[in-house]
């Protein structure tokens, strides 16, 4: 046992003797491989759509017009992705960090950085000064474990910073129980909820969309599912949220809100054809306008106005 511990203790202080020197991080090379051969093909599929409506016998002006404009938008992300792959690069130095991408590169002192967040797709490092924009890895880069490690030893996690704030929080807030016994009873509780309501929300929708045999008692509850969710938040007294955030302690509906509606809308472009939605409009901003009230005079719910994700989080 004594001699795992030495080797993993001898493998860190070996890891961060290297990285006291320049470091680089480039897409890993399988990756880098795959998005080389992916690429050019959907350029060549994108670059077909763009000329498809002009080989036609019967130009069709209207496709042309809609066709065009989109195969070249997307041929033109497909270049810059190409780029991105080859110029993009994390490096680090003794003292810094630095991140060089297709338009500009950015550049962080390791000694004002307040700390990393780190989810599926990117590892993030945060300064210290608000003005100064994060920088982030992709997790597909070669030797990411490493970077990781060394992300940890040097920097807070900052996801587990605020996690520890808010379960700090709600083990706090009176409102959930008397005691911290009760609050504590509150969460757990709270979690099996909504782990339950989004379960079934998952396979409801997924069942109506893929074996509907039981269409009339699917598409109800469909309709039921976020009605119900949303009652659930209401009587949670801010315990249960709207929006799924990554690595909070805050159990959410956000699945039992979207994924029901979603396939409920499937469902109706799939199997009906509409030919006047005029009569449509009314109820729908109906419907929207109440949700909209109930959930925005809510006072647990708040919004940053300023960031676009507020709005696709609800």
């Amino acid at each position: 046992m004594w001699l795992y511990v030495c080797w993993v203790s001898l493998r860190k202080t070996l890891l961060f003797i290297n990285l006291n020197m320049k470091k680089e991080y480039r897409i890993a090379k399988g990756w880098e491989i795959f998005i080389w051969i992916c690429l050019p093909l959907l350029m060549i599929l994108f670059g077909w759509l763009g000329i498809m409506p002009y080989t036609e016998e019967k130009f069709n002006l209207t496709l042309a017009l809609i066709l065009t404009p989109i195969a070249l938008g997307l041929e033109f992300l497909m270049i810059l992705g190409l780029i991105d792959t080859r110029k993009n690069k994390l490096i680090i130095e003794k003292d810094k960090i630095i991140n060089i991408g297709i338009f500009k590169t950015k550049k962080l002192n390791i000694d004002n950085v307040k700390g990393f967040k780190v989810n599926k797709n990117y590892l993030s490092f945060f300064s210290k000064n608000k003005r100064d924009k994060k920088i982030k890895v992709s997790t597909y880069v070669g030797r990411f474990g490493e970077l990781l490690s060394w992300s940890e030893q040097q920097f807070n996690n900052l996801d587990l910073d605020e996690f520890v704030s808010e379960e700090k929080e709600i083990l706090e807030n009176k409102e959930f129980g008397r005691t911290q016994e009760e609050r504590e009873d509150s969460l757990v509780k709270a979690k099996k909820t909504t782990k339950i309501i989004n379960t079934i929300s998952w396979i409801v929708a997924l069942s109506t969309w893929f074996y509907p045999h039981f269409y009339q008692i699917q598409i109800i509850l469909c309709a039921i599912l976020p009605i119900i969710g949303l009652f659930i938040y209401k009587t949670s007294k801010g315990l249960i949220r709207l929006d799924e955030k990554p690595n909070s302690p805050y159990p959410n509906i956000h699945s039992t809100l979207i994924i029901p509606s979603l396939t409920l809308l499937i469902r109706a472009l799939v199997d009906f054809t509409i030919f006047d939605y005029s009569n449509l409009w009314s109820l729908i901003l109906t419907i929207i306008a109440v949700f909209g009230v109930l959930i925005l005079k809510d006072s647990n719910v708040q919004y940053d106005f300023k960031k676009g994700l507020t709005y696709l989080t609800t």
